[in-house]
């Protein structure tokens, strides 16, 4: 499997244009039910303005969503989801990874900023909704005419880099590069600023701390960065929280279930996004294992 994905990484040779394009009707099984859910999410999301909107609507196509919060504690952070139809269950990032918890918690507060916006303007005088447009229309022309985003252009070594390749780097996993003076695995950071190569493959286990983390995400916290690192967890399980250091000198990382590089919405807003369903986690995580 590993070969297989270094070979598609380099060459771009099977990679999928998206779920769209996948003939449905040759599929059976677990894989043709995570595509049901895909669809399902595809279809409802662009109307949800919160996590507990969409469960129910997804629940009404027979599809129940499992809120995971950290440490099995119903009173803490929500730290993923779950999606299970016809007693096959899937996480939000194997249903696809434009559908993992950040992304859709991210979705969902441009949905509820553009609903906010969409009654606000329904209040406006006809001359306002028309300084609003030629606005939108100003920043739609400014937008069109910027430089290219550098990420859609970045490469290794004078090698461009592919769309998947960029992508499987900003999710935090690793891409073989080959033919280039700096050939081996490559590692960057979410944002894309900082990479490191490595001659062998940088995600076997090593101990930090109170942590068994991948050698990569060792690196990364070690060199500044907010990492949303793979860890070893209790129950044989691992788990994804953003893990740093405030300062070098640091002997622990601290820790987080949410991008601490985000803002916090506030006490007010948290309670009103709280679902207040389907959260029935079956296993308890304790914490880390050692």
């Amino acid at each position: 499997m590993r070969i297989c994905r270094e070979l598609k990484q380099e060459y771009g040779l099977t990679f999928s244009r998206g779920k769209e394009q996948v003939a449905t009707e040759r599929l059976h099984g677990p894989e043709q039910l995570r595509h049901r859910i895909y669809d399902h999410l595809l279809e409802l999301l662009p109307d949800c303005t919160s996590l507990t909107a969409l469960a129910e609507e997804l629940a009404k196509r027979q599809v129940a969503t499992i809120f995971v919060h950290r440490g099995g504690d119903t009173a803490k952070e929500i730290q993923g989801v779950t999606f299970t139809l016809e007693g096959h269950t899937f996480k939000a990032s194997q249903v696809d990874r434009k559908f993992s918890y950040g992304r859709l918690t991210q979705r969902i507060e441009q949905n509820r900023l553009r609903q906010a916006m969409i009654e606000r303007v329904r209040n406006y005088t006809e001359e306002q909704r028309t300084q609003v447009t030629v606005i939108l229309q100003k920043l739609e022309a400014e937008k069109q005419q910027q430089p290219e985003s550098p990420s859609r252009n970045l490469s290794i070594a004078g090698k461009p880099l592919t769309k998947e390749q960029i992508e499987t780097l900003r999710e935090g996993e690793p891409i073989f590069v080959r033919g280039t003076q700096s050939e081996g695995y490559v590692v960057m950071d979410d944002r894309l600023q900082m990479a490191w190569v490595y001659r062998d493959d940088p995600r076997d286990w090593v101990e930090y701390g109170k942590y068994t983390m991948r050698r990569m995400d060792r690196d990364r916290i070690e060199a500044g960065y907010v990492v949303r690192a793979l860890v070893k967890w209790w129950g044989g399980t691992t788990a994804r929280p953003y893990l740093w250091k405030e300062k070098a000198s640091d002997t622990t990382c601290r820790e987080s279930w949410v991008d601490p590089r985000e803002p916090r919405p506030s006490q007010t807003q948290k309670q009103q996004d709280r679902p207040r369903r389907f959260i029935t986690p079956k296993k308890k995580s304790r914490g880390p294992s050692r």
